[in-house]
């Protein structure tokens, strides 16, 4: 038997509902194992504290007044849901949707005027977008008044001016350097 079964049989056996196999599997374990005793005694301990209690005499009326009280309290439930309940389009409220549409006409047509705005004003455009494409022509691209075109020597091979040369060895050290 293991702890479970015993949970589970225990109030069967301390109200003396158990067969006579069932009985001798519990007084087993009882035997063997202290936390079972332990929980056995207080549960009859527990069922003796509840017996001993004073009963309570309610009046005669007691329970009409209960459930009359209960139909109310239940009736005012009812009827609060039903008054608190809203009508709402795409889970918003009439105010909520309207407010929200205004918005996004607004922005669409803030949208629409901003962006007409740039395209309509020319000194936003490309310049090249203006300029005829058969303009463009082989002598602007071969002009021999730019510096770069026109140099005889290659302008990235140019002596770098003289800097002195400083001294670290001893006084910077490599991760990699063992000393």
């Amino acid at each position: 038997m293991n702890k479970i079964e015993f949970e589970d049989l225990l109030s069967k056996y301390i109200e003396n509902d158990l067969s006579l196999a069932d009985r001798k599997k519990i007084e087993a374990y009882l035997n063997n194992n202290k936390e079972a005793r332990n929980l056995l005694n207080s549960t009859k301990k527990t069922l003796r504290l509840v017996n001993d209690l004073e009963s309570i005499n309610a009046s005669e009326t007691f329970n009409q007044v209960l459930f009359h009280k209960l139909k109310k309290l239940k009736n005012r439930k009812i009827s609060s849901t039903m008054h608190t309940k809203k009508r709402t389009y795409f889970g918003f409220t009439p105010r909520n949707g309207a407010f929200l549409s205004l918005m996004i006409i607004l922005f669409i047509g803030v949208s629409f005027n901003l962006v007409s705005t740039i395209l309509s004003d020319s000194t936003n455009q490309n310049v090249i977008a203006k300029e005829d494409l058969n303009d463009l022509n082989d002598n602007k691209l071969n002009d021999s008044s730019s510096s770069l075109v026109s140099a005889v020597e290659d302008s990235s091979k140019t002596k770098k001016p003289n800097r002195k040369k400083f001294d670290l060895k001893d006084k910077v050290q490599f991760v990699k350097d063992g000393d």
